[in-house]
């Protein structure tokens, strides 16, 4: 009799190869252990797991399991020996281990150097060196962890109540990591060439995905593009220039579409478009319509969209473009920046009024007063626009318009202190974009004059960001900053690999923890906070823009994350010999 036919699996990272590191230096992608993970309901209270003879057991409270091609089935007149409880001995050993995530434990399993402890908030591996908190549905079925056991072939069994958790190892390298991202990504988050999240109708069932519409569309298929043609760069594989063509031209449609030369949609759907939760819950930014009638577009686009737009043309101009594309592109950017000049640095959407968050005009005496927050950031945005439509146009007036705004009206000046630290007040949206703005404006400018406060701001951005370990912001300055600048490479490896290969967005909760330190402020959005972040893997998958520090967050398992925000860091660092194969 089968018990139970439908598995679960998610993978993250266990621990990362021993490499060491210098100042500029590059790290070979060796294979590193990837932890892999099987969740199996079962129906009935499960009680203990064990293991004998090369065969898996579980006792529950109606009958003995056996573990068989990959399932668990009923297996009469089988046994299984439940161990002991932890003693108390053990169990105080233990809790007076540093950095134990949780000292509410109930059992315990150990294996050469290797210690694996349950409690009644998930498990926990030790390795000898450091612990790995295992917490929530992504990795468990109940949070209490009644029953470990250690197989002889290294596989560990987590009992809870309501299912048994298997886990495995895999040797696996970057590459073959970015492999797997690449093919979800294609299989599952692209919707008329953008690049979208994807709706799952079941908690982790990947098979029940819908992709769907976001506020910034735009921004994640222009990273994806730049992603593509760093691969395209370094393997000449054409299939990395055919993706990221497919959406180049999907990400100049989002211009074309609005029938307003220079205004760029946020994102775009059929008019009767299903599975569209974004559509429903914000309809009266979707009151626009293609000429044709064909296409419904999202307005009241933000700086977001158009940072993502200059990022994403400049980095396929460089690189992947031919002479037609080139043009294709030059004639897209002169198109946006003289809207953006001719609307006095505003971005007007389709009733002719400023968008929420379409603002770069400081030298107003109100929106110089009173836009003080944004000010920093949005004036590194619309340098780095104007220098990229320079760069890619050629026209001396984008130049002129740049050094009139970066001089006369202080707009160099005022990036320096771009990066607000203030506690409770820290956007990382903001992060994100400031980065992207900083790689076109610090690889074209040449005037080191200028180039003194651009340096100075993202020296700056990223001293108060180091703590993150952030591939993609560490692989940036590493990129635009002088020769021999020191950046933190360990970091941004260590990142990459931590990040589950599970991109579902589930439930993580981690203030209950007891080898955390809770920052005394909270986040912008009340969230509790860590002094240093967790690792990627212990937290709930999140873009670039998202909050590293945040210890609860939800996720319910109901949308996957495009693997855009792993790829585009990764190809970067191979690109500029950061990584070597």
């Amino acid at each position: 009799m089968r018990l139970m036919n439908s598995v679960m699996v998610c993978i993250i990272v266990i621990s990362f190869a021993q490499v060491s590191f210098s100042k500029n230096s590059s790290v070979k992608d060796l294979p590193f252990p990837q932890k892999v993970v099987f969740k199996y309901p079962i129906s009935s209270k499960v009680i203990c797991v064990s293991a004998s003879g090369g065969r898996v057991f579980a006792k529950t409270e109606t009958g003995i399991l056996a573990f068989e091609n990959g399932e668990w089935r009923e297996a009469p007149g089988e046994k299984a020996e439940c161990k002991p409880g932890i003693s108390a001995e053990e169990k105080s050993k233990i809790q007076k281990m540093n950095g134990l995530p949780y000292k509410d434990i109930l059992c315990s399993a150990r294996s050469g150097n290797i210690l694996w402890v349950g409690t009644t908030m998930g498990a926990a591996r030790f390795d000898g060196k450091e612990w790995h908190y295992l917490e929530g549905p992504e990795y468990l079925l109940d949070e209490r962890v009644e029953s470990i056991e250690i197989a002889d072939d290294g596989t560990t069994w987590l009992a809870t109540p309501r299912g048994i958790t298997r886990v495995e190892y895999r040797m696996m390298t970057l590459a073959e990591k970015a492999e797997h991202f690449e093919k979800a990504t294609r299989e599952r988050h692209i919707r008329y060439n953008l690049v979208s999240d994807s709706h799952l109708e079941k908690p982790g069932d990947l098979s029940t995905n819908h992709t769907f519409t976001s506020d910034n569309d735009g921004l994640w298929t222009a990273m994806y593009i730049a992603g593509e043609c760093y691969r395209y760069a370094v393997t000449r594989d054409p299939e990395a220039k055919m993706f990221a063509r497919k959406s180049l031209e999907a990400l100049m449609f989002l211009e074309t579409v609005t029938g307003i030369p220079g205004l760029m949609a946020r994102s775009i759907a059929k008019p009767d478009e299903p599975h569209d939760s974004v559509l429903k819950s914000h309809p009266g930014q979707w009151d626009n319509f293609s000429a044709d009638g064909k296409w419904r577009w999202k307005g009241d686009t933000s700086s977001d969209e158009v940072v993502g737009h200059y990022y994403g043309y400049s980095v396929y101009f460089d690189l992947c473009a031919d002479e037609r594309e080139k043009e294709e592109i030059r004639e897209k950017v002169r198109r946006i920046t003289d809207y953006i000049i001719a609307g006095n640095y505003f971005l007007l959407d389709a009733d002719g009024k400023p968008t929420t968050y379409g603002i770069w005009n400081f030298f107003d005496p109100w929106y110089r007063r009173f836009m003080f927050w944004n000010r920093g950031l949005n004036s590194l945005e619309i340098l780095s626009h104007l220098k990229t439509a320079y760069h890619i146009t050629g026209d001396e007036k984008y130049q002129r318009a740049y050094l009139d705004l970066a001089l006369k009206y202080d707009y160099a000046r005022f990036t320096v202190n771009q990066k607000i630290s203030i506690p409770g007040f820290i956007n990382h949206s903001d992060d994100e974009l400031a980065f992207l703005s900083y790689y076109p404006l610090l690889k074209y400018e040449k005037d080191k004059e200028l180039l003194k406060f651009y340096q100075q701001s993202i020296i700056r951005s990223w001293e108060i960001e180091r703590p993150e370990k952030n591939p993609l912001f560490n692989f940036i300055y590493g990129a635009v900053m002088p020769k021999g600048t020191d950046f933190d490479l360990e970091g941004a490896i260590w990142t990459l690999q931590r990040i589950s290969l599970d991109l579902v967005r589930w439930d993580h909760w981690n203030s209950h923890r007891e080898d955390i330190k809770l920052k005394k402020t909270r986040g912008r959005f009340m969230e509790k906070e860590s002094v240093i972040p967790l690792p990627p893997d212990e937290r709930t998958v999140m873009k670039w823009n998202g909050n590293p520090y945040a210890l609860d967050t939800r996720g319910e398992g109901l949308s996957e994350e495009a693997g855009t925000f792993w790829l585009l860091p990764y190809w970067m660092g191979r690109y500029y010999g950061f990584i070597k194969e």
